[in-house]
């Protein structure tokens, strides 16, 4: 977190209470709707997180914070409403496997997704010195 600005640590937090709902939404309703016996209630976390992360954030680490506090704050609701729902004052019930395995899936492809944008960025400005700049069209020609 140290190497992001204020402005990225915002952006990343309001990024994250989105995660976060999508993760309580999709978690709390794997327990109500006969859907998840065709979907995966994890890929449909990452499916509806990764886009997210991707569009509205850039670098590795923003990404990275946003994805973790994100997922952080969506197991803290989904552990407040069923401690809720049920009166108890113990919370159970919580697979901490199921959280692992979506901020598994989640970094590995954000970290993927990263180095890809790396290499392009790199490749870009390879091809670029070595054609001497920018491609212009030389001829006299109006188009």
């Amino acid at each position: 977190m140290r190497n992001l600005t204020n402005k990225e640590l915002v952006k990343g937090y309001f990024v994250s209470i989105i995660i976060a709902n999508c993760f309580f939404m999709i978690h709390r309703a794997a327990y109500l709707e006969p859907v998840w016996l065709l979907y995966s209630p994890q890929w449909m976390i990452v499916g509806a997180s990764m886009p997210l992360l991707l569009i509205f954030l850039q670098g590795i680490y923003s990404r990275m914070y946003s994805l973790i506090l994100g997922m952080f704050q969506g197991m803290g609701l989904s552990k407040l409403t069923l401690a809720f729902s049920s009166g108890m004052e113990t919370v159970g019930e919580t697979n901490s496997m199921f959280i692992l395995d979506v901020i598994s899936l989640l970094a590995g492809l954000t970290l993927v997704w990263s180095f890809l944008e790396y290499i392009s960025l790199k490749l870009t400005e390879l091809t670029v010195k070595t054609r001497g700049g920018p491609v212009t069209l030389k001829s006299k020609m109006n188009a």
